[in-house]
């Protein structure tokens, strides 16, 4: 979950697999994987702060921590102080 197993075996395993199938091929997309330096419109814009505010919004979600909604809304205004803020002191 958000990386790449050291232990080769556990690629093999089919018990490993058949509770997370993504695990089948995830070697071969990982080699054609790739991440962007720089949003769009945006190039100002940390992706992994961006990804990981995100990632809040659903974990909360996710937990029952937030309602979906809340979470969400949370996640723009958090969204919002980092990076659209940053963008008019400019």
């Amino acid at each position: 979950m958000g990386g790449l197993s050291p232990c080769a075996s556990v690629f093999e395993n089919e018990e490993i697999l058949e509770l997370y199938p993504w695990l089948r091929g995830i070697e071969r997309h990982f080699k054609t994987g790739w991440r962007r330096k720089r949003l769009g419109s945006s190039p100002d814009i940390n992706e992994n702060r961006f990804e990981r505010i995100l990632g809040m919004a659903v974990r909360n979600a996710a937990l029952g921590i937030m309602s979906i909604p809340d979470a969400l809304s949370a996640a723009q205004q958090q969204y919002e102080r980092e990076f659209i803020r940053s963008e008019k002191l400019r």
